[in-house]
């Protein structure tokens, strides 16, 4: 804020304080004051409200009219057009006059110059020696200055609301051109943007020109070479403002004299609007009627204007950016996998109210692979957005072409009439894909096999549709490639994923892919590691990180379980041996291994397990073994009695996921069960939810009436570790104390668990941990 305004402004408060605390001044002490060096315009009026002073400065700013013109008038007399009439002001010096008390008022008008001018006005009554009241002295302040910076700061909180509110582009430049038109009476404001080429300017708003003269204003408009660019866009290109103070005296502007002529106008300034960075973005152009150039304020207010434009312009271009990003493919332009699922959903919803049909095709490219092998990704990503241009081609401008990723593509076809309409763009792509695609001098061949599903014939619903076509794509495959498939139901993703998980599970223990990771169970008096749960990972090979839950039912339903079970409890007990030896007994105690129902009722289950630990050369009690809810409801007598063979044998029990199924107190007894695992359901909501909290109480109580143990799993935040160790629950396992580890890994926390503690960046505290770290309800199974 320039130095001026704040000195203006201190100095009006200053004297208007002296006029509010000498009230009693005599008319020679007012006329000393303010003839004075104070920038400070005033007047004074007698008992007949006529004019008997007029500073200098009050006839230099306030009235053109000589001081003998001005004084020995009345209000009535002489008078200017203001927003208060000669009668009110009139009225406002009498009240001051015959009450005696002062009195303030804001006067605004148009100066000579067309300028909007604002004045406070402080009347205050004088006083003779007698203490009579012989007059009314006005100071007068200026304002003008403050009123527009008011105006620009009040324009400017307008812009930034609706660039919050999500106003589109057009609608907030209309607001800045507005308010440029009302601080410039008889005025026209456009403003320009340069369009995606940057060769051009268009008109984004331009409020007050009628609209048979936009379009020759764009005309005009274009950037060409050096030397030959003139008027507005060549000094924009310049990084200059232009300013034309009278149309008639430059011949060399005559295509842009005739449209200024047409509207009325006779002058014209520009101001070039520039990004943050400094690259022309558009121009700002105001057309006025009369011819002059652009003072201080003018000039300011053209910057002004112009940086609320860039503002709003990088705003609104930066949002565009980051929707793209989110919602297109950046190597295609095309919609991206989101995109496609939201406007599926939008359509399907138009499809239902309109009772028609739509069509949904899944595209996948022939042996792409092999084309990226061999030339390269450079060559690949060319040839997959040539694709995607062949494949827009094909259908019409209501349709959605997305690529969902790699060398998938997939199209809504929305509006369909008969099957003959989907088939013949099916037929197209599959056409123009055997066309060669070039890289350089070189060109190969790719074919494209489509899928495709029909709302609402094979699915309701946008999953299930693009699962239906993506099977009917398979199908197509299967058939040789390079054509289509309708609606086949086939093997589904899920299924040839589960299919290739059961042929890979065969190997995943010869070719060393599980792994045991072992997590700790704490008890929280002392803040000790004193259990161990082992949790089975499979890193695949192919595809990563393969979550239990997706393996174990299949290795469940092979028979695959025996085989794995084995070889987890094996390394378990190895561990455990190897903790011991290196701890000296002061690790855990136990490592809790999860067990399988078909691992308890296969023959000699209990020996294979007793064998396991005796090669090992551990003592039984160093093993618990985990079992499931639904495990306790199984009458199979075999089971029975493996259980309590394995109790007796020193192996202890423990009922995990407990408070998640319906046991009752007689199997929990019958089963000699030691340890009772809350279920990290009733855990996830203890702070906030009351019931929760009632039952692990119960839980508790009940364990300690039966002489069991309680382990609370999933235990994630400070504040559910407190309430269940208030509840008696002190063995607490969860991300709260650790993730799963290595056995390495595990060895060192146990030995420096604060170092460990601190290196375990876990996101998931507070938040999803099964489905974080792939489904960790499953834990080894």
């Amino acid at each position: 804020m320039p130095n001026g305004f704040i000195h203006f402004d201190k100095s009006y408060r200053h004297h208007a304080d002296l006029l509010s605390e000498g009230r009693r001044f005599h008319p020679e002490q007012t006329s000393r004051m303010t003839m004075g060096n104070l920038p400070i315009a005033t007047v004074r009026y007698d008992r007949n409200f006529r004019r008997i002073y007029a500073s200098p400065i009050y006839l230099q700013i306030i009235v053109s009219e000589r001081a003998a013109e001005i004084l020995g008038k009345s209000v009535d007399e002489l008078w200017w057009p203001t927003n208060i009439s000669a009668k009110a002001y009139r009225s406002v010096l009498e009240q001051v006059m015959f009450s005696g008390r002062e009195s303030e008022v804001t006067l605004e008008w148009t100066d000579p110059d067309g300028r909007p001018v604002s004045y406070i006005e402080k009347l205050v009554p004088e006083y003779d020696d007698s203490g009579e009241i012989v007059g009314v002295s006005v100071l007068v302040i200026d304002i003008s200055s403050l009123r527009r910076q008011q105006l620009i700061e009040n324009n400017r909180q307008r812009v930034f609301e609706r660039l919050a509110h999500g106003d589109d582009l057009a609608g907030i430049l209309a607001l800045v051109a507005t308010y440029v038109e009302s601080a410039k009476p008889d005025s026209y404001c456009a403003i320009l943007v340069l369009d995606e080429t940057r060769t051009r300017f268009q008109t984004v708003v331009a409020p007050s020109i009628p609209d048979p003269y936009r379009a020759i204003f764009d005309s005009q408009f274009l950037l060409q070479e050096p030397g030959h660019c003139q008027g507005w866009a060549a000094s924009a290109a310049r990084a200059e403002r232009m300013i034309v103070e009278d149309f008639s005296q430059h011949d060399c502007l005559s295509s842009c004299q005739t449209i200024a002529r047409k509207m009325g106008s006779n002058a014209c300034w520009s101001e070039p609007i520039f990004s943050s960075s400094r690259h022309l973005q558009g121009v700002l152009c105001v057309y006025l009627k009369q011819t002059g150039l652009p003072n201080q304020d003018d000039s300011a207010l053209l910057l002004q204007a112009a940086q609320l434009s860039s503002l709003s312009i990088e705003r609104k271009r930066l949002e565009q950016q980051i929707y793209s990003q989110a919602c297109y493919d950046p190597l295609t332009n095309l919609p991206n996998r989101r995109l496609f699922s939201d406007r599926l959903h939008e359509e399907i919803i138009k499809a239902e109210r309109g009772n028609y049909g739509l069509a949904v095709l899944f595209i996948d490219l022939d042996h792409f692979k092999d084309v990226n092998d061999s030339w390269g990704h450079a060559a690949g990503d060319g040839l997959l957005v040539e694709a995607a241009q062949r494949i827009q081609a094909c259908v019409r401008e209501t349709d959605t072409v997305a690529r969902l990723g790699g060398d998938e593509f997939v199209i809504i076809l929305p509006e369909i009439a008969n099957a003959r309409h989907f088939e013949r763009v099916a037929q197209n792509i599959v056409s123009v894909m055997r066309r060669p695609f070039y890289h350089g001098e070189q060109n190969t061949s790719v074919s494209a096999s489509i899928g495709i599903a029909i709302y609402p014939k094979d699915a309701t619903n946008p999953e299930s549709l693009i699962r239906c076509a993506d099977q009917a794509m398979y199908a197509a495959k299967e058939a040789g490639r390079n054509t289509y498939n309708v609606s086949a139901r086939r093997l589904s993703k899920p299924e040839r994923r589960r299919l290739q998980l059961n042929n890979d599970l065969h190997e995943a223990l010869t070719k060393g892919q599980f792994d045991v990771y072992y997590q700790p169970i704490m008890d929280v008096r002392d803040g000790h590691v004193v259990k161990a749960e082992a949790l089975l990972r499979w890193h695949h090979p192919e595809l990563g990180s393969v979550p239990p839950d997706q393996f174990i039912p299949i290795a469940e339903e092979t028979g695959m379980i025996l085989e794995i079970g084995a070889w987890v409890l094996r390394d378990a007990a190895d561990t455990a041996k190897r903790w011991n030896a290196l701890l000296n007994q002061q690790g855990p105690k136990q490592i809790c291994v999860n067990m399988s129902i078909r691992q308890f009722i296969a023959d000699r289950a209990d020996q294979h397990a007793i064998d396991c630990l005796l090669v090992a050369g551990l003592d039984p009690a160093h093993i618990a073994m985990e079992i499931t809810e639904g495990l306790l409801l199984n009458d199979c007598p075999k089971l029975a009695q493996t259980l309590e063979n394995l109790h007796a044998r020193g192996i202890q029990l423990s009922l995990d996921d407990f408070g998640s199924g319906i046991s009752g107190i007689s199997n929990l007894k019958r089963a000699n069960i030691d340890y009772l695992k809350i279920d990290c359901s009733i855990i996830r909501d203890l702070e906030s939810d009351q019931s929760h909290r009632a039952m692990v109480e119960a839980i508790v109580v009940m364990a300690q009436t039966l002489g069991l143990k309680v382990i609370a799993e999933g235990v994630e935040t400070a504040g559910q570790g407190s309430l269940l160790a208030a509840m008696g629950c002190e063995l607490q396992q969860g991300y709260l104390y650790s993730r799963p580890l290595p056995a390495e890994a595990f060895l060192a926390f146990v030995q420096h668990p604060k170092q460990v503690e601190s290196s375990q960046q876990s996101p998931t505290i507070g938040g999803n941990v099964e489905a974080a770290f792939g489904g960790e309800k499953f834990k080894i199974f």
